[in-house]
């Protein structure tokens, strides 16, 4: 029986957290959109319930996703939310790439180690398997790939066709990400930066966003520049501090852990410095670019095919030239009439890429695979 053309579509996702993230709080203004288009959404999570701004979200109801009711479609956020959705959206990257650049940024013996540690994660092996289920399957659905570099992936890891993968990026708020002078003013003077280039690196995950990278070029760059690096993320700072100090440039580190509110950072910064081996399109850059900081990151990282067509920064090919970083952060901080050029360019491309913009374009998407025309 054929869905009709209205029918009701379900958000499958594996949690809904009470403190929500950047792609949970998208997946709510999608469902928000739709809703108040008369089109009602029901949305599923594997652990997680509650309701936002009249959206309800129910937990534990992955059985049902399965036996499909006739007048729903699926959109599985998540490869074990559902095995047969209609639309496929791997926030995450596909499980093939993730494990790729996991092994290409662990070194030495600890490669071989962290390929048997992917290989036998009880969590990965399901997601693979999952994701292949779903992409290799009889009914293999439409995909949303958030860059070029998942599209790629998707259709030379799975053989999807080309034809049935839709490229749509992540979207940013550009309400509650944009710049601020006054706050960009105060953090500098209340944390002694007003003479410095601040450079911003932020991941909970060092070892796969490139923090050693980021180090050695801190290292070598030396005392040419006035260059402070701010670490924020939960990660353990030890080995990288460590390195800093063999290196030299220990004193020019400053470790924050973890911060809950990134925007004064994003205020206060002058370069975010993202030399990832792994982000599908990284929030953390387009948060970065919609508060009008320039970003300096690797191929890899998805938004880099933003900046490479609506510039905003800089792109490296390989997050391993620690030379290539420094000498990107060396011209950027010495680029002192370009910065204000430069902010409003990042502040633009992020504007191209907004919240609203991936609302509409994912509704256009999810109109097609319903068979829903314009």
């Amino acid at each position: 029986m054929k869905p009709p053309a209205a029918g009701r579509w379900v958000f499958a996702v594996e949690s809904f957290p009470k403190n929500l993230g950047g792609a949970h709080k998208a997946i709510l203004a999608l469902a928000r959109a739709l809703a108040a288009a008369g089109r009602p959404v029901r949305i599923l999570a594997q652990s997680g319930e509650g309701s936002w701004d009249g959206i309800r979200v129910e937990e534990g109801c992955f059985p049902l996703v399965g036996k499909r009711n006739p007048e729903e479609r699926v959109i599985s956020f998540f490869a074990a939310a559902s095995p047969f959705p209609d639309l496929y959206y791997p926030h995450g990257g596909s499980w093939k790439s993730w494990e790729r650049q996991n092994r290409i940024c662990a070194e030495g013996a600890y490669r071989w180690l962290q390929a048997v540690r992917v290989k036998l994660s009880p969590k990965q092996r399901a997601g693979a398997r999952d994701e292949a289920q779903i992409l290799l399957g009889s009914r293999s659905p439409e995909v949303v790939a958030i860059s070029k570099g998942v599209a790629d992936a998707i259709a030379n890891d799975y053989g999807v066709p080309r034809g049935r993968i839709h490229l749509v990026y992540n979207g940013v708020d550009t309400e509650m990400y944009r710049p601020d002078n006054a706050l960009r003013e105060r953090v500098r003077r209340e944390r002694g930066w007003d003479r410095a280039f601040v450079c911003l690196f932020a991941a909970h995950n060092f070892r796969l966003k490139g923090l050693a990278n980021a180090v050695t070029a801190a290292g070598i760059l030396g005392a040419r520049r006035e260059v402070r690096w701010i670490i924020a993320g939960k990660d353990k700072p030890g080995r990288y501090a460590a390195l800093a100090r063999r290196l030299g440039c220990g004193e020019r580190l400053e470790f924050l852990g973890a911060v809950g509110d990134l925007r004064p950072l994003y205020a206060a910064a002058d370069l975010l410095v993202q030399p990832t081996f792994y982000d599908p399109c990284s929030l953390t850059s387009l948060e970065a670019l919609a508060c009008g900081l320039p970003v300096l990151t690797s191929r890899w990282n998805g938004v880099s095919e933003i900046l490479r067509e609506a510039g905003g920064g800089r792109v490296v090919d390989d997050p391993r030239d620690a030379a290539g970083l420094a000498a990107a952060v060396e011209e950027m901080a010495a680029d002192g009439p370009e910065a204000q050029a430069r902010r409003r360019t990042a502040r633009a491309a992020a504007e191209r890429h907004s919240e609203k913009v991936w609302v509409a374009d994912m509704i256009r998407v999810m109109d097609g695979v319903a068979g829903i025309s314009s």
